[in-house]
């Protein structure tokens, strides 16, 4: 009956939402507890939500809070003024598991990109699940588009880039190959994603051979996504379980195939020619996310420029949380040089 099975998609949202904010509240302690840096965006800027499919208040707009980094020669006062030359720009959305705001994560990137390219880098708080279902987060990062397209005497639309880590990661793949014309963005930079929802965790295969996943984990099971720790440390992958939940919290539990299979969901499934001529896919050996992102660089591959950078001795997430001095802090700057030099190619 359709009156039941409302019933149960209510209760189902209920229980989701308060085991996402359980989580939340334990991660987010966590990472408060974890050494990190100040951050230092060189301004603040409160965005006008303006996507036709976003709901705002009556009285007042909502807006989407972004940090935005600069180059050295730039400064705030500066790259509002009309006398400067147009700037290029990245648009980037930070990692979430679609349930965790993370705005801040990448300050050590979004530096790195604005000092070493000379792009505006903005970095977006688009709002999560499952107070916020998809498509929402996907909106916010239609807004700041937007807000970017209409400002040409202070963003070169020639050099417009979008993208992610992660979670940001499908969302800017998203954006980039569903809601805008070809063209549109000039680059499109993709950290770890997650790009195919229409498999399970448990079914996604490790890009490194079988016989290293079994002896790392000292077991005789082929596959499956709890990874080992990687050599480099951090962590292999997100397990099984808590990807299933993301999954379920940004669909509001809606897994049907067609959901699954939306292009909007599973940049996978969408047209290869909506896609940006130049692409960047930064995987890492130890995710089990990397083989889906590397199938679809080969996919589309014919006529663009893409560049696949596989990290070794890596898991997702690889370059969060670095120890000062540490091989993986040394690989980390490695990577993000060469997401750098991509952009000023």
């Amino acid at each position: 009956m359709p009156f039941l099975t409302s019933i149960r998609q209510m209760a189902h949202l209920i229980v989701i939402t308060i085991k996402a904010k359980f989580l939340r509240a334990l991660i987010l302690t966590y990472a408060h507890l974890r050494p990190h840096q100040k951050l230092s965006p060189d301004i603040v800027e409160y965005i006008p939500a303006t996507s036709n499919t976003t709901k705002t208040s009556k009285d007042q707009p909502r807006r989407i809070k972004t940090y935005i980094y600069l180059p050295p020669k730039q400064t705030p006062s500066s790259t509002f003024s009309s006398t400067s030359a147009p700037s290029p720009v990245l648009i980037t959305a930070c990692g979430s598991g679609f349930i965790i705001p993370g705005l801040g994560l990448d300050d050590p990137y979004c530096h790195t990109i604005a000092t070493k390219t000379s792009h505006v880098v903005i970095d977006i708080d688009y709002r999560v699940a499952p107070e916020n279902p998809f498509p929402s987060a996907i909106n916010d990062v239609i807004s700041v588009v937007n807000w970017v397209l209409a400002q040409p005497a202070r963003f070169d639309k020639a050099r417009i880039s979008i993208g992610g880590f992660s979670a940001g990661g499908n969302i800017a793949a998203s954006v980039a190959a569903n809601y805008f014309p070809p063209g549109t963005f000039r680059d499109l930079v993709e950290f770890y994603p997650v790009v195919d929802a229409s498999h399970k965790p448990g079914e996604k295969v490790p890009v490194i051979p079988v016989e290293r996943w079994r002896d790392a984990k000292g077991k005789g099971k082929d596959g499956g996504s709890q990874t080992p720790k990687p050599p480099l440390g951090g962590m292999g992958s997100v397990p099984d379980g808590v990807m299933l939940f993301m999954r379920d919290c940004y669909l509001a539990g809606d897994v049907s195939e067609g959901m699954l299979k939306d292009p909007r969901v599973s940049p996978v499934y969408a047209d290869v020619e909506r896609f940006p001529r130049r692409i960047c896919f930064v995987t890492c050996e130890y995710d089990v996310l990397a083989r889906e992102a590397e199938e679809l660089a080969e996919r589309i591959k014919e006529g663009r420029e893409v560049v696949v950078h596989r990290v070794k001795g890596c898991g997702h997430a690889f370059d969060k949380y670095c120890k000062p001095g540490s091989e993986r802090e040394k690989v980390k700057d490695q990577v993000y040089e060469i997401v750098a030099d991509f952009l000023r190619g």
